[in-house]
């Protein structure tokens, strides 16, 4: 059967095409995906080569979102306000003045009550295009005027990608001092290189870190 629910994660990955992701690697993984949707039979088929892709990747989707934090907030909120009619825009503003916020505007009922079915088509319709108008303005910011600094985000991300790597061997090297806790710590790792590929949430060093010292902690207690 064909995984499509993984293959669709495969493909919303690839649609995240972070700035300076170089084209080889884009590429790689275009063909890879097209490759999984004739041949994969399972979602570990997808899963493998998802987390191939993600590693390559992650540095420069970590860099990109940590530069939408920095510089994208207001503008978001600038492109969305331009896109709205007039009228919907006046009645926006009063919405936030009330006490709602952008980005959890749809939270409770307070949205629900304050716009009609029309109105909420056309904030939907202008959130759409203005994430895509920021997605292009943080990608003309991270390849010109702070390109120097988008570089240099991404070398210290690289730095802790790697030092993520050594700790998930560390990890695995624990397997060797403790036979009872194998299966859990290939899950453990499981989760953690699924991370990079977005599958899980983002890893850390610290949470790394946090499952070596409690598996060591079981092994020198004896219970292992």
């Amino acid at each position: 059967m064909v995984p499509k629910y993984s293959l669709d994660l495969y493909k919303l990955l690839l649609d995240q095409k972070p700035a300076g992701l170089p084209v080889a690697v884009f590429t790689e993984g275009q063909k890879d995906y097209k490759r999984l949707e004739k041949e994969a039979q399972t979602p570990e088929q997808v899963e493998f080569s998802m987390i191939s892709y993600g590693k390559k990747v992650w540095p420069f989707m970590q860099a990109q979102n940590k530069f939408l934090e920095l510089y994208g907030e207001e503008k978001r909120k600038g492109f969305f306000l331009d896109l709205l009619p007039e009228n919907l825009k006046e009645k926006w503003n009063r919405f936030e003045s009330e006490g709602g916020e952008m980005h959890n505007y749809r939270e409770g009922d307070k949205y629900e009550n304050y716009f009609s079915v029309e109105e909420d088509l056309e904030i939907e319709k202008a959130e759409v295009e203005a994430n895509s108008k920021l997605k292009e303005y943080i990608l003309d910011l991270a390849q010109n005027e702070k390109k120097d600094e988008y570089r240099k985000l991404v070398e210290k991300l690289e730095s802790e990608q790697e030092e993520m790597t050594q700790k998930i061997e560390e990890l695995r090297g624990l397997k060797k001092a403790g036979s009872k806790w194998v299966e859990e710590i290939d899950v453990e790792i499981d989760f953690f290189k699924k991370g990079f590929a977005e599958i899980e949430e983002r890893p850390t060093v610290e949470k790394i870190q946090g499952k070596i010292d409690f598996y060591q902690g079981q092994i020198d207690a004896g219970n292992k």
